[in-house]
C-alpha cells in the first residue's frame, strides 16, 4: 500500500498530528485497535442475531405442529359431525320413502304392521315435521311439507269423527236410559223422553 517504510512512516505522523489536533490522546494504532473492535462486534452481533432468527424458526415450527395437530383434531370433529348428519338424513328419507308406499294403498288393504307403522309415524314424527325449515335439502322439504299436512289433516279428521262419535254414543246412553227408567225428569213418567229429546217427531 505505501511505497517504502518512509512514505508510511510520514503518512502515520501526518495522521497523529491531525488527531491530536481534533482527538488529543489518540494515536493511528489506537484507532486501528478501536476499529478491528468494532468489526468484531459487529460480526458477533450479526452471529448473536442470526442465532436467534434460528431459535425463533425453530419455535415457530413447533408451534406449526400444535397448530397442526389442533387443526386435525377439529377437522376430525367436524367430519364425525357430518358422518351423523347424513346417516339422520339417510334414515329420514328412508322413513319417507316407507311412509310414501304406505300413504299410497288403500287403508284397508294395509297390513296389522303397516297399520301401527303409520300410526307411530303420526303420533311421533308430527313434531319433527313442524321443524321441517330446519332441512336444507328443499326436495325432502318439500315432501315433508306434503307430509306434514297430510298428516295434521288426518289427526284433526280423526279428532272430528272422534269427538263426533263420542258425542253421539253419549247421547244414545243418556237416552237408553231414559227409556229404560234409569233416569227421569220432575213432571215425567219414567220412560218418556224429555221436552227436546226425541227419536223422531212423531207421525201425523
Amino acid at each position: 500500500m505505501f511505497s517504502s517504510t518512509s512514505s508510511k512512516t510520514q503518512t502515520e505522523s501526518t495522521i497523529n498530528r491531525l488527531l491530536a489536533t481534533y482527538l488529543p490522546g489518540t494515536t493511528v494504532d489506537e484507532t486501528k485497535s478501536q476499529l478491528w473492535n468494532n468489526n468484531s462486534n459487529n460480526k458477533n452481533s450479526k452471529i448473536s442475531s442470526s442465532t436467534q432468527q434460528i431459535h425463533q424458526q425453530i419455535k415457530r415450527s413447533k408451534l406449526s405442529k400444535h397448530e397442526i395437530k389442533k387443526i386435525n383434531k377439529l377437522n376430525k370433529a367436524k367430519l364425525n359431525k357430518l358422518v351423523l348428519k347424513n346417516q339422520a338424513e339417510s334414515k329420514r328419507v328412508a322413513k319417507l320413502a316407507k311412509y310414501d308406499l304406505i300413504k299410497n294403498r288403500h287403508r284397508d288393504d294395509l297390513t296389522i304392521e303397516e297399520e301401527k307403522y303409520l300410526n307411530k309415524l303420526i303420533k311421533r314424527n308430527v313434531n319433527s315435521i313442524k321443524r321441517v325449515s330446519e332441512i336444507l335439502d328443499l326436495e325432502v322439504k318439500e315432501e315433508l311439507d306434503f307430509v306434514k299436512k297430510d298428516i295434521l289433516e288426518k289427526l284433526n279428521t280423526k279428532k272430528s269423527k272422534s269427538k263426533s262419535t263420542s258425542k253421539d254414543r253419549q247421547k244414545q246412553q243418556f237416552q237408553d236410559k231414559i227409556n229404560k227408567g234409569f233416569i227421569s225428569y220432575p213432571g215425567l213418567t219414567p220412560g218418556l223422553a224429555p221436552v227436546g229429546v226425541d227419536d223422531d217427531d212423531e207421525s201425523d
